[in-house]
């Protein structure tokens, strides 16, 4: 039974939460251990050193420890008795298997299971197991087929097992006398050629393991790839494993087991294993097209895409019907930006799938992405005579039009899809930022209000049409409107909404009014950004020194001087610690366009000078925190794989003082830092520490990683241990060009931005960007000791929620060289279509 997963374009990535799966505790644990012991004996033993029944019922036992076993075995000892008596005797090839079939189905009752799910499983997992099916007298082709394998051996019968592709049944074979036996059927014969043509034909799976007669172990190692399968199903990974671990090693060309451990490493996230055990089924089968497709997701989720690209193609080479590797190739192609043949592999789609409105449309947004915009609405209008009505297809003209500047047709196709939802935000948005691109703003703002009124939405599509009611408001010189809409937004989000406020701002074509220069000082100082502030309202007085607004502006820069002094006063007396290293101020290239598409596009970046410490925060310095404030925010989860242990305070693990802190969430992380007067450092500053002002790919330059230059691709086991970290201060000579040590694994590092895969493409160059003003997930760095070597390079974004506490997510610290002047946009940005 092998566990295929042709699963559709999805977005991509996300991180694999280390945890070992945990099993009720109870008395029988140490007896399931003695089990799993001798049963993971079994590959070593001799053909004639295995019980089948008695190994089947240690299985049974393992499933269900209270299970009373004696009257199973007294059911098979009768049915041993009833075919030695309807054999009287006799050898004979016919009166044999005829006492079987006798014994099993005619008297006793024998049944295939009624209760089956479409791979013709036993939807009962109890009929999946020898007792299940004792009890029920109902079972499936595997089980079944065990039951003449035993009575084969207590007869000393020669009886094998015999797999195929999601099915199973026995063979007698001696001398010249070879009958195949169907368990399912009530023990009918049929030649291999029935076999062959309906099991092998259809799915290509030629291996030299099918219809190939197993002795009794290469049966067991059969049935564990089945039973593996069953505690997958019960969510049990780590018994799963366990099973297809015995399975693979008994039968090493079963492709079924192979893949579907393969499939189960795959979504552990443990992809070197996945791949190994793929790469053993294709030896056994090559050609295999569901081993070579999870093969490529393997590659794709891993984010080696250019294996997963050939993997791809190398299923639509072999059958170019296969609809799941098209989808994969498209999105791999749309993704790295290239989009024609992205294009190719959608038209195939759009002929495998005529009926499919979705492939066409998506034909239509790639026609869009090149800038083709009138073949995209060609498409479009096709797609209409098929679908009419079809709101994707009107939100895809009402798109095109748009970025065509036709905006009278856009203003049409949103006006349409309101009618049709009167309640979708989102449609009101974006009809009212089309009529601010005519410069009809009162149409603009009756809209956008209309909508708010109308959809009671809230999150960020309300925040968004705040914000340009603000906006629109601030064009119309309607200032109380204005701050009214402003303060709206800003009371209920971070300060780095105001970022995007200012955005729209400066985006407009006279930005250079000084009521808007006043208005984005007025934001920064809303929103407590001081430096930024201060440049906008002294660039305001400069224009109008007596202006509507030049008293109000004049209040707030001298509350922002006497901020100033104070500060200055305070750091004065102090100075960064000794194992913090100062970043001077300057710009640096942030992003690589050749990696993951949430690293592109690459830009320039300008930081103000700041401090980060040397090494990641250890486990004694953390101890010190941790106990001050006694855990009461669940700060640190304390189990067997932190480098903290509590007894009756907490304290590092004897050895592992100077290891970096793990198990900890993105608050601790935050609070620690505040505790010892600093802060997390944003995601820029970051990577400018990692990267230095050459940009390098690694911390150490741009030669890749090797085990003396960091720490990755470690696996945690019962014998290394926390051994998979190293000490804050080691590997020297992976340092970064500023000296910091361990930027590229070990532990990955919370810093202090949200993460939004999009938000590259959002921004051109900014001074001190401190990240999207929202999200779900926080940015982590570095890679780590789980890490594979592809994704321990500097640029690497990864996330997670800020309330996980997982054992290789550690941080260190950073603090600010002078007050924050604040972000800073360094050149003008278009408008995106559509952007609101």
């Amino acid at each position: 039974m092998i566990l295929l997963r042709f699963r559709l374009i999805a977005a991509y990535l996300i991180l694999f939460l280390f945890s070992t799966p945990s099993f009720a505790q109870s008395a029988s644990t140490a007896n399931k251990t003695l089990i799993e012991k001798e049963l993971g004996n079994i590959p070593e033993l001799q053909n004639s050193q295995i019980d089948l029944l008695e190994t089947l019922l240690l299985i049974s036992r393992h499933w269900n420890p209270s299970l009373e076993i004696q009257s199973l075995r007294d059911e098979i000892s009768n049915l041993v008795l009833d075919v030695k008596n309807n054999l009287k005797g006799s050898r004979d090839t016919d009166a044999i298997i005829r006492s079987l079939r006798l014994a099993i189905h005619n008297k006793a009752g024998y049944r295939y299971t009624e209760q089956v799910d479409a791979m013709g499983i036993p939807i009962n997992n109890e009929e999946l197991f020898l007792h299940g099916m004792l009890k029920t007298k109902r079972g499936y082709c595997m089980n079944l087929s065990l039951l003449y394998l035993i009575l084969g051996q207590k007869l000393d019968l020669p009886l094998f097992g015999i797999p195929l592709p999601n099915h199973f049944f026995v063979r007698y074979e001696k001398g010249k006398n070879r009958i195949n036996i169907e368990a399912t059927e009530m023990g009918a014969t049929f030649p291999d050629l029935f076999y062959r043509q309906r099991y092998l034909s259809a799915s290509g799976k030629e291996s030299s393991y099918f219809l190939k007669n197993l002795n009794t172990k290469q049966t067991l190692g059969a049935y564990f790839s089945n039973i593996g399968m069953v505690y997958y199903q019960n969510q049990k990974f780590e018994r799963a494993v366990f099973y297809l671990q015995l399975s693979t090693k008994i039968n090493p060309a079963s492709i079924d087991a192979q893949n579907n451990l393969a499939n189960i490493y795959s979504e552990l996230k443990k992809y070197p294993k996945a791949i190994q055990h793929y790469e053993i089924a294709l030896k056994a089968s090559p050609g295999n097209i569901s081993t070579i497709f999870n093969l490529g997701l393997v590659h794709q989720q891993s984010g080696n895409l250019d294996a997963a690209v050939e993997n791809f193609l190398q299923v639509v080479q072999i059958d170019n019907n296969f609809a799941p590797a098209h989808q994969r190739l498209a999105n791999l192609f749309l993704k790295s930006n290239r989009i024609t043949s992205s294009l190719l592999h959608l038209k195939v789609l759009a002929k495998l799938q005529p009926e499919s409105i979705q492939n066409k449309i998506n034909i239509a947004n790639a026609f869009g992405r090149l800038g083709q915009h009138a073949l995209s609405i060609q498409t479009l209008k096709d797609i209409q005579k098929q679908s009419p009505g079809n709101k994707k297809v009107h939100a895809g003209l009402a798109e095109a039009f748009y970025r065509m500047d036709d905006f009278p047709h856009a203003i049409e196709q949103y006006r349409y899809l309101i009618d049709q939802n009167p309640i979708e935000l989102r449609n009101y948005i974006q009809l009212g930022w089309t009529y601010y691109r005519i410069e009809d703003l009162a149409m603009a703002s009756a809209w956008t209000l209309r909508g708010l009124n109308k959809s009671g939405s809230s999150g960020n599509l309300k925040t968004l049409a705040m914000m340009n009611l603000g906006f629109y408001s601030l064009l119309q010189k309607n200032y109380p409107d204005a701050k009214k809409w402003y303060r709206k937004v800003l009371s209920v989000n971070p300060p780095q909404i105001a970022e995007s406020l200012i955005s729209d701002i400066q985006s407009a074509s006279y930005s250079q009014r000084a009521d808007l220069k006043f208005f984005s000082g007025w934001i920064y100082s809303e929103s407590k950004q001081i430096g930024k502030a201060r440049d906008f309202l002294q660039s305001y007085l400069n224009l109008e020194a007596n202006g509507e607004f030049a008293d109000e502006a004049r209040s707030l820069l001298q509350t922002y001087a006497k901020k100033d002094a104070v500060f200055f006063k305070r750091t004065s007396n102090s100075s960064a610690s000794s194992e913090m290293v100062h970043i001077p101020s300057g710009f640096f290239k942030m992003g690589l366009n050749n990696k993951l598409e949430d690293e592109s596009p690459e830009h320039r970046v300008f930081l103000d000078g700041f401090y980060i410490d040397k090494y990641e925060v250890s486990a004694k310095d953390f101890s010190l925190f941790l106990n001050t404030k006694n855990n009461v925010k669940k700060y640190y989860s304390d189990n067997k794989f932190g480098t903290l242990v509590y007894k009756g305070k907490f304290q590092p693990r004897p050895g592992l003082e100077n290891y970096p802190i793990n198990n900890i969430s993105w608050q601790a992380a935050n609070d620690y830092c505040k505790w010892k007067g600093k802060r997390l450092p944003s995601e820029a500053e970051w990577e400018k520490a990692a990267r230095g002002e050459n940009s390098t790919i690694y911390p150490w330059g741009n030669q890749p990683p090797s085990p003396d230059l960091a720490r990755y691709h470690q696996t945690w086991t019962q014998e290394t241990k926390h051994e998979v970290l190293l000490p804050v201060d080691a590997l020297e000579a992976g340092k970064s060009a500023y000296g910091l040590y361990n930027m590229a694994g070990n532990v990955k590092e919370w810093v202090d931005d949200w993460y939004d895969r999009e938000y590259y493409n959002e921004i051109d160059e900014y001074a001190n960007p401190k990240g999207p003003i929202g999200g779900e997930f926080k940015v982590v760095r570095g890679g780590s000791w789980r890490d594979l070597k592809g994704f321990i390079y500097s640029s690497f974004r990864n996330s997670g929620s800020p309330t996980s506490r997982m054992d290789d997510y550690g941080f260190r610290c950073a603090k600010s060289a002078s007050p924050d002047s604040g972000t800073k946009k360094l050149t003008s940005r278009r408008v995106p279509a559509n952007a609101g």
